[in-house]
């Protein structure tokens, strides 16, 4: 699994071309393709507002559909809501008679139900970014275990097998959050001189990933720092909180993060970059 230590990848343009569409817009918008679109619509359900990864989706979604030429609507409800509000976002869709549904998940099981509807309705079904279990639906989504582990594993390496970790999670109760924590926790238990000291929900929002390292990070608290999407506003609370100097910190391959880990490489940080692959599977 790729992980890369003060290297810069270029993924993320790679990941989005392979999804048809995303879309981050507040409440439920229309997307409407060129004429010369063949006719699909596509539904698009984002269960979290507010933070530039899913922002940047939206940039995937109306590109993509414009570069088909195969898409005539997509239509988009984007908003921080629960499974209930999803499958309600799901059903809307099924009345709409879309001809698929994108759907980033909140929870793995408890939007099955609308997303079997879905199915049965004869509509193409698509999770991205984490999994549901419902059969027969698509996953588009790296293995988000897998991820867990390999940046556990590396800061573990940069932390030279001993000292506290400050652990910072991503939106809690996601099907990618909790897939990634059981990454992160088979590689801690190896490790008998390391300890999570501290662990916090971030909800992925770089505000409040940034206000929780300036809270948190003084000097010798913590040996390591494991991010989920926050990466980079950690990085400047190190700058101020930590006197100059910088602890080993884990993150995914955003443009600030991957600039700060090669600039300040020669300060003593140690950039820790997992890249984010998708691969594509069928839902059991």
């Amino acid at each position: 699994f790729p992980v890369t230590i003060l290297k810069a990848r270029k993924t993320m343009k790679s990941f989005f071309g392979m999804l048809t569409s995303i879309a981050l817009v507040l409440g439920m918008t229309v997307y409407a393709a060129p004429a010369n679109a063949a006719g699909y619509v596509i539904g698009v359900s984002n269960g979290w507002a507010g933070n530039s990864w899913r922002e940047t989706m939206v940039c995937a979604i109306k590109a993509e559909a414009t570069l088909s030429k195969k898409v005539d609507k997509v239509l988009v409800s984007s908003r921080n809501t629960d499974a209930a509000g999803q499958s309600a976002d799901v059903r809307a869709f099924i009345s709409q008679k879309v001809d698929a549904i994108i759907i980033n998940p909140g929870d793995k099981d408890a939007i099955n139900p609308a997303l079997e509807e879905a199915m049965k309705a004869g509509i193409k079904v698509v999770a991205v970014d984490g999994p549901v279990s419902a059969s027969g639906a698509y996953i588009v989504s790296n293995d988000q275990k897998k991820y867990g582990a390999a940046g556990a594993e590396a800061l573990a390496k940069a932390m030279n097998y001993k000292g506290n970790v400050l652990y910072m999670r991503g939106i809690s109760g996601h099907p990618a959050d909790t897939l990634r924590d059981q990454g992160f926790k088979s590689v801690m238990k190896k490790y008998k001189n390391m300890k999570v000291t501290k662990e916090v929900f971030t909800n992925c929002d770089w505000a409040k990933g940034g206000e929780l390292a300036k809270q948190l990070l003084k000097p010798g608290k913590f040996q390591g720092v494991w991010t989920s999407g926050i990466d980079y506003p950690v990085v400047e609370a190190m700058k101020t909180n930590l006197r100059g100097k910088y602890i080993p910190l884990v993150g995914a391959d955003n443009n600030e993060f991957l600039r700060q880990t090669k600039e300040l490489a020669s300060a003593g940080f140690v950039g820790i970059v997992v890249s984010n692959p998708a691969v594509i599977v069928t839902g059991k």
